[in-house]
């Protein structure tokens, strides 16, 4: 009977060190999710990096209706389709760009009236889609840079 009690003793001893050994890893994983959360929460203005600002389609944007912050990077996309697989490009040296023929003077006054010059972040990307249903091609125009208001 002896050895029976010190048995249970000896496992309700062991139980409350399991249950205490447990409850401060619970402790530490809850202050190491709340440190991470803080960490993260803050990295951006420590770190000092800028918002994102995208506008889907550029032609009828209107820049006193865009939320966007001075520096923020702005993407700004044109989508139109075409019989002809590939755009006619005019270099132009003030921005170091090379702009599609077809809708050189709208993308040149978006990137004047939204674009930053002094930074070195503008940049313009086409890609080019074939649909096969349609037999037309698809472009897609991206620009990136940053916001100026």
């Amino acid at each position: 009977m002896v050895w029976i009690t010190t048995l249970l003793l000896l496992q309700s001893m062991i139980y409350c060190y399991r249950v205490a050994v447990y409850d401060i890893i619970y402790k530490l994983r809850l202050s190491l999710k709340i440190f991470i959360f803080i960490f993260i929460v803050f990295f951006k203005h420590i770190a000092g990096s800028k918002g994102l600002c995208t506008i889907d389609n550029i032609l009828v944007y209107d820049s006193r209706k865009k939320n966007c912050i001075e520096n923020d990077l702005l993407f700004g996309n044109l989508t139109f389709k075409s019989d002809e697989k590939n755009l006619n490009f005019i270099f132009f040296k003030d921005l170091n760009i090379q702009i599609p023929d077809i809708f050189n003077n709208e993308i040149k006054t978006f990137i004047v009236q939204n674009c930053k010059k002094e930074e070195n972040t503008l940049k313009l990307k086409t890609i080019t889609n074939y649909n096969k249903i349609k037999n037309n091609y698809v472009h897609k125009i991206t620009i990136s840079c940053r916001f100026k208001i």
